[in-house]
């Protein structure tokens, strides 16, 4: 099995507590009529956090934020009501990932069992709650529902943010006065470290998109 990049590793932290901090927010947020487009965020944030951590094969957080964003999914169901009980339970799945993450900063993994041990028992009750929602089939949302194009924000935030941070690393090693040689090395393995992740999570975004 192949080491992760120290580097993309450091990205992907970076992002996973951006991530949290957007799914905490618009929890926060949530109201009895249930906005569609703050459940769209939610999926979306939890969608993009699993495929992030699956890219560095960090189990535990790909599968709680699966967990979440199933449970989002299903409150797009008519019949869905958001209630005190079911606000405390989401609360609480959101903590089993901010404890997922926590644990993985400072390297308590051996917490690991336990957090998914818990975890399945918060998605075991939000699951008695919402019941047949699970399986509800939404629509695809619009570009106007989601409130941005979905396809033009792929470049302008996930992959324009990467380009941006690669050529801050190129622009360094060139005024440290790199030979050209050494320089060209450093954009292979510029390219190389960007690839995997774009192309990785763009994949598995793709097979396992949101079913809106």
């Amino acid at each position: 099995m192949s080491t992760i990049d120290p580097e993309t590793y450091q990205y992907f932290l970076g992002e996973a507590q951006d991530l949290l901090q957007v799914i905490e927010q618009h929890l926060l947020a949530l109201t009895p009529n249930k906005p569609k487009n703050q459940l769209y965020d939610l999926m979306r944030a939890t969608h993009t956090l699993k495929g992030a951590a699956a890219n560095v094969r960090q189990e535990t957080i790909k599968s709680v934020a699966h967990y979440l964003e199933d449970v989002f999914r299903a409150m797009l169901a008519p019949e869905a009501t958001i209630d005190t009980e079911l606000e405390t339970l989401l609360f609480e799945g959101y903590q089993c990932l901010r404890m997922a993450l926590t644990a993985q900063m400072t390297g308590e993994l051996s917490k690991n069992t336990e957090i998914i041990n818990r975890a399945a028992g918060v998605f075991a009750k939000l699951q008695a709650k919402l019941g047949d929602c699970f399986e509800y089939q939404a629509s695809l949302p619009t570009s106007a529902e989601l409130g941005f194009d979905i396809v033009q924000s792929i470049f302008e935030v996930g992959v324009k943010q990467r380009i941006d941070h690669l050529a801050s690393l190129l622009q360094v090693e060139s005024s440290q006065g790199l030979q050209v040689g050494r320089l060209n090395v450093v954009r292979v393995r510029a390219a190389e470290a960007f690839r995997p992740r774009f192309a990785n999570g763009f994949a598995e975004s793709v097979a396992e998109r949101p079913k809106f």
